[in-house]
């Protein structure tokens, strides 16, 4: 568990009722307390932060990766045998994952052209 590694500091957060009952229950079939199961919910989301924080800053030094070299990338790493194509469901989850960290919302934009040109 978290709290065996390091020094922790006990603090008070106020959650929805439906909310917290929805953490314990997680917690529970995780098989974590309460306390590790939102501990690691919060080092979840600040690693997201980080990294969209790189991504922002990537954008910034080089622009927007282009498809053409992204594309010469894979086929490099093919060839050194370094490379594994990805599956349709794992190309859908990494493509979410950049619009959550480019803060789109494809649930409420499914339809928007900007949400259908991430990658």
């Amino acid at each position: 568990m978290l709290e065996d590694k390091m020094a922790v500091e006990k603090i008070s957060v106020s959650l929805d009722e439906a909310l917290i009952a929805r953490a314990r229950q997680e917690a529970e079939e995780s098989g974590l307390s309460l306390s590790s199961w939102l501990a690691k919910g919060a080092a979840r989301l600040i690693e997201e932060a980080d990294a969209k924080r790189a991504m922002e800053e990537y954008i910034r030094l080089f622009g927007e990766p282009e498809a053409a070299a992204a594309e010469a990338i894979r086929r490099k790493l093919e060839e050194a045998g370094a490379y594994r194509p990805e599956t349709a469901e794992e190309e859908a989850l990494r493509l979410r994952a950049i619009a959550r960290l480019r803060g789109i919302d494809l649930d409420s934009e499914a339809g928007d052209s900007e949400a259908g040109g991430v990658g």
